[in-house]
């Protein structure tokens, strides 16, 4: 509709501006400079032990996609002169370039998203400009971030087209930039159980684990062990004076191995909770992967994946300025999905927004962040309509219907495609 393109014009072109003005201060980024070190060890000099990938920050933390990425920049980004990934005159103008453009994706595609869904208004992607960090980290800081979430919302636009399979692809293809995109792990999970047999739940996660294997296979065949502890490292160490979430704790607590399995714990259980509350009636289906379909549709797919991640972010041991990517572009559908009034939607996201743009991070902003959390979680929990399933047997002759005919957008399918891919 017209409003539709008004709105998303609109956004592009603020968007734009702002990356613009954001560009006129381009300080040297010494992350980046790492990554394409990094790279150029790995691509340009063929050092296959992760072990032995690292720069002027530190060693390689991420799989073998994020080295590819910034291997493909690295070329137009040294100067003429100099194969030094930290010469002063490295060309960050095409590398902002680069990240704008995919600042520019990722809300493209979240707007395609936001428009498929009947359960919130459209106008709240103008809420996707609120952020100054979130520009910040896109088109300043070159973190992977940046290239991990226009991947994980594409496979969320293939997941809302019952493209399962291809979707499981680009889910991987995330997680092999960055691993925590596998904080929308649980809520996938749950839809591929909910919406096929056995046989293509194995399917799909052999795809996830199959795209692994081959993005990380160079590294694999020299030394298996220390690319997966360095790419998947789920007990690393972060620092206390860098936290975003837990400043108000002592850095000894902060470091604490008991703390870190009691936030485990509680993420778990927070998924269990939600998952009992919200999905009783299909405990079989969700156990043994051999019931009843059920007919998912676009908001249901939103609701599950996004619930996931905010609950591990909610639950991460340390979170970091660039982390704030992880979920910002979620929260508005979110909050939308809950049943408060709008001045209290706009008050929770403007708590949570402050708290991250607060720098540095201080015992008030963490404290504020929890706060915003739980509101949330709180308002997506007692929300008893948050989410409806149908059983694919039930709805067949309901296919036809708003609900559901909206999740139908690519060439049709047959009934029994639409749900399994």
């Amino acid at each position: 509709t017209s409003s539709t393109t008004l709105v998303v014009l609109l956004l592009v072109g603020t968007l734009l501006s702002v990356c613009g003005a954001l560009l006129l201060d381009s300080p040297y980024c010494w992350d980046l400079a790492t990554y394409l070190r990094q790279a150029q060890l790995a691509m340009g000099e063929g050092v296959r032990d992760y072990s032995r990938l690292r720069g002027a920050t530190g060693p390689v933390a991420y799989p073998a996609l994020h080295i590819l990425a910034y291997a493909l920049l690295l070329p137009a980004l040294l100067p003429p002169d100099s194969h030094d990934p930290y010469h002063p005159a490295l060309r960050l103008g095409f590398a902002h370039f680069v990240f704008a453009v995919l600042l520019v994706l990722t809300v493209l595609v979240l707007t395609t998203l936001y428009r498929r869904s009947s359960k919130v208004p459209f106008w709240i992607v103008l809420l996707f400009l609120s952020s100054r960090r979130v520009l910040n980290i896109y088109v300043l800081g070159f973190f992977n971030d940046a290239i991990a979430m226009p991947l994980l919302y594409f496979a969320i636009f293939l997941f809302v087209h019952r493209r399962w399979s291809w979707g499981c692809f680009v889910f991987s293809l995330a997680v092999g930039v960055k691993m925590s995109v596998l904080l929308f792990a649980p809520g996938l999970l749950l839809l591929l159980v909910l919406t096929g047999d056995l046989r293509s739940v194995l399917k799909n996660l052999t795809i996830c684990g199959a795209t692994q294997l081959l993005i990380g296979l160079p590294f694999l065949l020299e030394n298996p062990w220390a690319y997966v502890r360095l790419s998947f490292n789920f007990g690393r160490r972060f620092m206390h004076s860098q936290t975003i979430n837990y400043r108000f704790l002592s850095e000894d607590l902060f470091h604490s191995p008991l703390f870190a399995a009691f936030l485990l714990l509680v993420h778990l259980a927070l998924l269990f909770f939600f998952l009992r509350r919200h999905w009783q009636p299909y405990w079989n289906q969700i156990f043994l992967a051999n019931g009843p379909q059920v007919c998912i549709c676009d908001d249901q797919i939103f609701t599950i994946l996004f619930i996931s991640n905010l609950i591990g972010v909610t639950m991460a041991r340390s979170l970091h300025y660039q982390f704030f990517v992880w979920y910002f572009h979620q929260l508005p559908y979110l909050l939308w999905r809950t049943d408060m009034k709008n001045w209290q939607r706009i008050g929770v996201f403007a708590l949570l927004t402050w708290a991250w743009e607060v720098h540095p991070s201080s015992v008030l902003s963490s404290l504020c962040l929890h706060l915003g959390h739980l509101l949330l979680l709180f308002g997506l929990y007692r929300n008893t309509s948050l989410l409806s399933l149908t059983n694919a047997s039930e709805s067949a002759s309901t296919l036809g219907s708003t609900s559901c005919a909206s999740s139908f957008a690519l060439p049709p399918l047959s009934k029994s495609s639409a749900l399994i891919d």
